[in-house]
C-alpha cells in the first residue's frame, strides 16, 4: 500500500497545530482505502471504529427520517472528515456516508488513535482538542440552521 505523505495532512483540521515529528510518527497509522461510487463508507447504526479523511471525491452525508426516508445532511468533499463522533462518544454511526463518485480516503482506526495516545499523550491531547473544536463548528452551524427554519 503507498505510504501516507506526512505533509498531507496538514491539510485536515484534525492534524492542526502538531509538529512535523508528530505527523510523521502518525502517518504509517493511516491506511488508504478507495470507495466506488454509490459505495458505503458508512452505515448509520453500525458500530464505528474509524475515522475517514477524504483525499479525493464527494460523499453524501444521511439520516433516517422517523418514517425511514433518509434525509441529507451534507454532502462533502476533499479535506473533510466523517466518522469521528464515534471515536469520541463509542456510540453507533449517527449518519451514513456514501460515495457520490469515486473516494479516496485515509482511515484511522480507534486502535491506531489510541496506541498514539500511549505513545505521545500531547499528539493525542491536540488532535482530541482538534476534533471537539471541528463538532463544536458543526454544532453551533446545525443550531443556526435549525433557527433560520424556525423563523421561516
Amino acid at each position: 500500500m503507498e505510504p501516507v505523505d506526512p505533509t498531507t495532512l496538514r491539510r485536515y483540521s484534525l492534524f492542526g497545530g502538531l509538529a512535523e515529528h508528530e505527523l510523521e510518527r502518525i502517518a504509517p497509522r493511516l491506511q488508504r482505502q478507495r470507495f466506488a461510487a454509490n459505495q458505503a463508507l458508512i452505515s448509520e447504526g453500525e458500530q464505528g471504529r474509524t475515522i475517514y479523511l477524504l483525499l479525493s471525491g464527494q460523499v453524501e452525508v444521511t439520516r433516517l427520517r422517523p418514517d425511514g426516508r433518509p434525509s441529507r445532511v451534507a454532502v462533502l468533499g476533499p479535506g473533510a472528515t466523517v466518522g469521528e463522533m464515534e471515536l469520541l462518544d463509542l456510540h453507533p454511526r449517527s449518519a451514513s456516508v456514501v460515495a457520490l463518485e469515486p473516494v479516496e480516503a485515509l482511515v484511522l482506526d480507534r486502535a491506531e488513535l489510541l496506541a498514539l495516545s500511549r505513545e505521545s499523550m500531547s499528539s493525542f491531547a491536540i488532535m482530541v482538542m482538534n476534533l471537539a473544536r471541528d463538532l463544536s463548528r458543526r454544532l453551533r452551524a446545525a443550531d443556526a440552521e435549525l433557527a433560520r427554519r424556525d423563523r421561516d
